[in-house]
């Protein structure tokens, strides 16, 4: 895979790691009180947060077997190796690090465009003709603040949004700046992959 180039430095670090941690199938345990266990889990799980979409966010255990199986169904749906790939939120979250690791199986580029406003994400999705997008409901209604800008993203080739459901108005107007993509919805992906993926 392509070295993820254009995340920040830390960021690089942890997703490498974890990217290594995929394959390995042996997966330190992390404490509640965030200290990780010498002892690793069993059969190749590891845990993660969820969005928290519709309460407080939970912590979630993953197969990296069942995170492998996804990356490969949505590359063959939807033809995703060696996109340019740009996640808004933190890789402590499952949409983000789902969306980074597998980028990385694909051999795609990361751009991890966390804590940038909405004006800099629009203009940075333009200028980096980044291809395909996943965020929250909540992230895309932060990005989208900013259309006055009238920016328009003729690169992006599928929106994966994740998460609670999203208004019709929110998905109108990210058409109107992203005019050739796709936009998918999902929803229960942390716990269980993607069972159900809609057309928007």
């Amino acid at each position: 895979p392509r070295p993820i180039s254009k995340c920040k430095t830390n960021i690089a670090k942890q997703l490498a790691l974890f990217f290594e941690i995929l394959h390995s199938g042996k997966t330190p345990r992390m404490n509640s009180d965030g200290v990780t266990s010498h002892e690793a889990l069993t059969g190749g799980s590891f845990q993660t947060i969820s969005g928290g979409s519709i309460g407080s966010p939970k912590v979630l255990e993953r197969t990296c077997f069942s995170w492998i199986l996804s990356f490969n169904t949505n590359d063959k749906n939807y033809n995703l190796r060696g996109s340019k790939v740009a996640l808004f939120g933190s890789v402590n979250h499952s949409l983000s690090l789902y969306g980074a690791l597998e980028a990385i199986f694909l051999g795609c580029e990361v751009h991890h465009l966390a804590g940038l406003s909405p004006s800099s994400q629009l203009q940075y999705l333009a200028s980096k003709k980044i291809e395909i997008l996943y965020l929250t409901p909540t992230q895309l209604r932060f990005m989208l603040s900013a259309k006055y800008q009238n920016y328009l993203i003729k690169s992006l080739r599928y929106v994966f949004i994740g998460g609670a459901s999203i208004e019709q108005n929110i998905l109108i107007e990210l058409s109107k700046i992203a005019p050739n993509a796709e936009l998918k919805q999902f929803y229960g992906s942390s716990e269980t992959s993607f069972i159900t993926i809609s057309d928007l």
